[in-house]
């Protein structure tokens, strides 16, 4: 699907600041590789890339400027990656969450929530823009600065976010017409938090 393609390139392109919460649950390791989907991933084949399992967790909310997004491939159907900036990568990790399980997408002051089946929020994030700084400052090493978008670039991405989740509806539908089974035991929240802690919305 062309619309679906463009939005998940789309998402690639953003920052965000993500609303992060911790625990000192234990959790697994990253689950990146290729793996070989079956036949139900004929249909998004060469679309995303990657893999998953996991839950969520709770405790104290963190704000981590920088994080970007990405639609990647999974056994069990597409999942939405939620990643760090490189510089606090080693400390935190990654999230992943199957498109399948997101009942809806909603705005929440200033930024945006993705909501569960059981209405859980299990993402919540503002979308940033990069602060263009003078030619004199671009070789000065340090992570980046970001500021707030404007409400008609977080509407966008809300709007590709939806698409998104929309377009897994409809293929799981056409899977189910098909009598095509996905491997559902991937299906489930990851948090891949490298200090062995564990991420939450």
């Amino acid at each position: 699907d062309g619309a679906a393609r463009r939005a998940a390139w789309s998402l690639s392109s953003i920052h965000v600041r993500w609303h992060r919460q911790s625990s000192s649950s234990t959790t697994s390791g990253d689950n990146d590789g290729n793996e070989n989907n079956g036949n139900a991933m004929t249909f998004i084949k060469g679309f995303f890339g990657g893999s998953s399992s996991g839950g969520i967790g709770g405790g104290s909310i963190e704000s981590v400027d920088g994080s970007t997004i990405e639609i990647i491939d999974a056994r069990g159907g597409p999942q939405l990656v939620m990643s760090p900036p490189p510089e606090r990568a080693i400390e935190i990790g990654k999230k992943r969450v199957p498109l399948r399980m997101i009942k809806h997408i909603r705005l929440a002051g200033s930024g945006i929530e993705m909501i569960l089946d059981n209405n859980d929020t299990v993402l919540k994030f503002d979308v940033l823009i990069p602060i263009q700084f003078p030619s004199d400052d671009e070789e000065e090493e340090g992570p980046a600065n970001f500021d707030d978008a404007d409400d008609a670039t977080r509407n966008d991405t809300m709007v590709q976010l939806q698409l998104l989740v929309e377009w897994e509806r409809r293929r799981q539908t056409r899977l189910l017409t098909l009598g095509i089974a996905e491997d559902e035991s991937s299906e489930d929240v990851e948090n891949l938090d490298n200090d062995g802690g564990q991420s939450s919305p």
